[in-house]
């Protein structure tokens, strides 16, 4: 392959990864829940500012994240809060965990998983 067709592709990776997945770790400060006929899930991180990520609907079907899901989320980000031990966010589309908007409630359409570390 030509020094041209490799500088090509790599500078396409790296237009690429301006915008990917990305994970946001730390042990969860604030773990809330509205049941508002939403049942929307949220947590705050320590360490990140911004408000809280709403993840998911406990009571509906949020993005691609179905309820039985959420409440697996729930119990996974509840076990990090109590135990102060931290989970691992993965979302979709953003450069960096500081971009991640608060209280969006389509961010779980941009979330991949919710895991304890």
């Amino acid at each position: 392959m030509g020094d041209l067709m490799k500088s090509a592709i790599l500078c396409g990776l790296c237009i690429g990864s301006a915008v990917a997945d990305i994970d946001c770790v730390g042990i969860p400060s604030s773990v809330r829940t509205w049941g508002d006929g939403n049942g929307y899930l949220a947590v705050t991180l320590n360490g990140y500012s911004g408000g809280s990520w709403i993840l998911c609907g406990y009571d509906q079907t949020v993005g691609s994240v179905t309820p039985t899901v959420c409440k697996g989320i729930l119990a996974t980000l509840l076990t990090g809060l109590v135990a102060q031990r931290p989970v691992d966010i993965l979302f979709g589309t953003y450069t960096d965990c500081a971009s991640v908007p608060g209280f969006d409630t389509t961010l779980p359409g941009r979330l991949k998983y919710v895991t304890a570390l």
